[in-house]
């Protein structure tokens, strides 16, 4: 991670995504002192093999958030409930909103 920056987010979503997500990355990265990951820089730090298989990417993404900071679901998510429920396995919590997360109150 990079420590120069206060806070650090990733942003995981289906790969027909991408485009969307780097600009949205873009944008909350202009609110403040955040640097911002996704699927695009996920797959730079991967083997070739692993990086053109969606299943590993998934993987490797719900592994990330299940063992994050905070993590803000998609409601109707499977993805996400799994993640939700792997989070509660392991005790983490799961973020309300963008506010408490980025200020780094408590969750």
């Amino acid at each position: 991670m990079l420590f120069q920056f206060s806070k650090v987010f990733y942003i995981a979503s289906p790969p027909t995504e991408g485009t969307f997500i780097s600009r949205l990355v873009k944008q909350i990265e202009k609110i403040g002192p955040f640097r911002g990951y996704s699927g695009a820089d996920l797959t730079k730090n991967l083997d070739a093999c692993l990086s053109s298989d969606p299943q590993v990417l998934s993987s490797v993404e719900q592994e990330l958030c299940a063992g994050s900071k905070g993590f803000i679901m998609s409601p109707g998510s499977s993805w996400s409930l799994n993640t939700v429920i792997e989070r509660t396995c392991r005790g983490n919590k799961l973020s309300g909103n963008f506010q408490k997360l980025f200020a780094n109150e408590e969750m």
